[in-house]
């Protein structure tokens, strides 16, 4: 797999709070035109706060569209291995290939014994050798972290399905003893880690900020040559900004004056207030963000 920038994909919302698919689409496609490639349906896209009909209907809609699929990874985990392994199995027929795939995240000090069983049923009902699994490490979220040990096993028994990882720890070190495994992508969860991640061979990054922190995709080309230490310093400065705020809301508020469902968030989650708001637009004028 070619390096790549990937955006976790912010989904939009009508005022009723069902899906603004067209809008959906259409985000895609600026990302497309700006080098990001797309992972939807991840913690950035509220995905679990969306219901499997809706996400098995969101997945046709990708696949109906012109978008091409090989620069998709699609956020297909969900507590239940049944639910997972469903959607697994509808991206997968759809010719979406590449999931990214949370474990199990309700029950607390699961064994990765129980981690282990959950992603074995799951590639065990979908049953394709075009699958490719990414595994998604957010522990701060999920309360389940993904041990080096566990991922070594997935490994050895299921081969190239068991393609790389997302790594939201936010732990660099942690990171890196992820690329130490052999034939195994990491992908960092931060443009924060992009510049260093691609020094120590990481393939990218898949970043919630990138929905709008697009210059992160300069850095492919750029990272080992001068300017790309000034790009770097450049979009760690503006991710810096949005980790000020709640990170989803923030990223809907710069795109309201696109399109006023920007503004539509799915409970529990809630929109900024004015004065976040403002804040906000300040914060990123005064590093000159546009």
């Amino acid at each position: 797999m070619e390096k790549a920038v990937y955006s976790a994909v912010l989904t939009p919302f009508k005022k009723d709070l069902t899906m603004d698919t067209k809008l959906f689409i259409s985000h895609c496609e600026f990302l497309l035109k700006n080098n990001i490639s797309l992972a939807p349906l991840g913690t950035t896209g509220e995905a679990n706060s969306i219901s499997v009909s809706e996400k098995i209907n969101l997945i046709k809609t990708l696949a109906n569209s012109d978008l091409p699929k090989e620069k998709i990874i699609l956020g297909t985990g969900n507590t239940s291995f049944v639910d997972a392994a469903l959607l697994t199995k509808t991206a997968v027929e759809n010719k979406i290939y590449s999931v990214l795939l949370l474990p199990p995240f309700y029950y607390k000090n699961v064994s990765d014994e129980g981690v282990y069983q959950y992603y074995k049923e799951i590639i065990n009902t979908v049953k394709s050798n075009n699958l490719r699994v990414f595994l998604y490490n957010i522990p701060q979220v999920s309360g389940v972290t993904i041990s080096i040990d566990l991922v070594k096993r997935l490994k050895k028994e299921f081969s190239d399905l068991i393609t790389g990882i997302k790594d939201s720890s936010g732990n660099f070190e942690n990171t890196k003893k992820y690329k130490e495994i052999n034939n195994f992508i990491v992908y960092p969860g931060s443009e924060k880690f992009l510049y260093d991640g691609l020094h120590i061979g990481c393939a990218g990054c898949i970043s919630a900020t990138t929905n709008v922190n697009i210059e992160a995709a300069k850095l492919i080309n750029t990272f080992d040559k001068t300017e790309g230490v000034s790009i770097n310093k450049k979009i760690k400065t503006v991710r810096d900004v949005f980790e000020k705020y709640p990170v989803i809301a923030a990223l809907k508020a710069t795109k309201i004056k696109e399109d006023s469902n920007w503004s539509n968030i799915r409970p529990p989650l809630v929109a900024l207030s004015d004065q976040q708001r403002s804040n906000l637009v300040k914060d990123l004028k005064d590093v000159n963000f546009s």
